[in-house]
């Protein structure tokens, strides 16, 4: 018997505000680096200080640049859906993993019924998608296996995972989605 397997990358695009906060540390962090060695020349105390400054500088930058590639992984195996978030292409999170019978609510988020609050998931809404309101974003109300809550998922499938998908959800949001 083959197993119904999906597996699909989404990259989080770098938003203009994390972008900008990353060119300003580094130039504010060379400003005080080259400023910290230039007062090291009058102060033989301050040499040390200096080398500190340039390594936690440098760390920092490493640290901030190496964490702003996000991605996100979808993965479902029979009818058993897992959403990873891929921090800097080293970090693996898990940030859910639901069983695809439990879903009450899918659709494209365009879509969404204006009576829809976001608000009763209270603590549990994840965003596993680049933020953006594409013709390809959808929402899924679920209830995640690690922390027993009813959540929501905002995510962008590809045609791939929501075949994968489509055995094992409930025939009314079978219906809404594929129109079969």
């Amino acid at each position: 018997m083959m197993d119904n397997y999906s597996e699909q990358i989404v990259k989080k695009r770098v938003n203009p505000a994390k972008f900008t906060f990353l060119i300003l540390y580094f130039v504010f962090a060379f400003i005080f680096i080259l400023l910290t060695v230039y007062l090291s020349q009058f102060f033989d105390w301050m040499i040390p200080v200096a080398l500190l400054i340039i390594g936690f500088g440098c760390y920092g930058g490493w640290y901030l640049w190496s964490h702003k590639g996000i991605e996100y992984e979808y993965i479902v195996v029979q009818g058993e859906m897992t959403v990873d978030k891929i921090i800097g292409m080293k970090k693996r999170k898990r940030m859910l993993k639901f069983d695809v019978k439990s879903v009450d609510m899918l659709g494209k988020l365009s879509e969404k019924p204006a009576d829809f609050d976001e608000k009763q998931f209270k603590d549990c809404v994840y965003h596993a998608t680049d933020y953006t309101e594409s013709e390809n974003t959808y929402y899924a109300a679920l209830h995640d296996i690690y922390s027993k809550k009813h959540c929501l998922l905002y995510f962008a499938p590809n045609e791939k995972t929501l075949e994968t998908m489509k055995p094992f959800l409930k025939r009314e949001l079978k219906v809404k989605i594929f129109g079969k």
